[in-house]
């Protein structure tokens, strides 16, 4: 009987006791499941219009005129997207290393393995997306209150961000 009740305390404490496991497995899970193609393309797809912007305007400076640069934007996309990820990933997982503990990676994980983290998951590149347009039309609406509380803040400040005083004034000017 005693035998019996040792062997269920020693099984019972056994089970209580953390698993241990690896934590560099665990760092790039978190990173293969949260880090993929779909959310960022689903960055790219949020951020196309401004992407196929910038990259119009160095061709431009360079004598290329684009016809169709979201199309270009769009092929550019297909062709870096999975290498982008690869690296992102491997990137990634010495940063959660550094950021978590064991014990916390393993949590991470689990919670993610669990149906509200597959929920999550699942829905994280709509979220990104969204969040996205969102960002992008919030920072449209405060644009035009940021260039005078700039304005403000410099010359309250006496903030000098140009080699030449003169031109400082110009930036202060051009924020008003």
């Amino acid at each position: 009987m005693i035998r019996r009740s040792v062997s269920a305390l020693a099984l019972s404490l056994c089970l209580a006791l953390p698993v241990q496991a690896d934590p560099r497995a665990d760092a790039e899970a978190i990173v293969g499941l949260t880090m993929t193609e779909d959310l960022f393309g689903a960055v790219m797809t949020a951020q196309g219009p401004i992407i196929a912007s910038a990259i119009q305007n160095d061709l431009r400076a360079q004598g290329i005129n684009l016809a169709d640069p979201q199309r270009f934007t769009a092929i550019l996309t297909e062709v870096m997207l999975s290498e982008f990820t690869r690296r992102m990933q491997e990137e990634t997982v010495p940063v959660y290393l550094n950021a978590f503990t064991p014990e916390e990676l393993a949590g991470i994980l689990a919670f993610y393995r669990s149906a509200a983290g597959q929920a999550l998951l699942a829905q994280t590149p709509m979220l990104t997306q969204q969040g996205s347009n969102i960002g992008s039309r919030v920072g449209m609406e405060l644009g035009p209150m940021l260039g005078p509380r700039m304005a403000a803040r410099l010359e309250a400040e006496r903030i000098q961000l140009t080699t030449d005083p003169a031109m400082n004034q110009r930036l202060i000017d051009a924020l008003r």
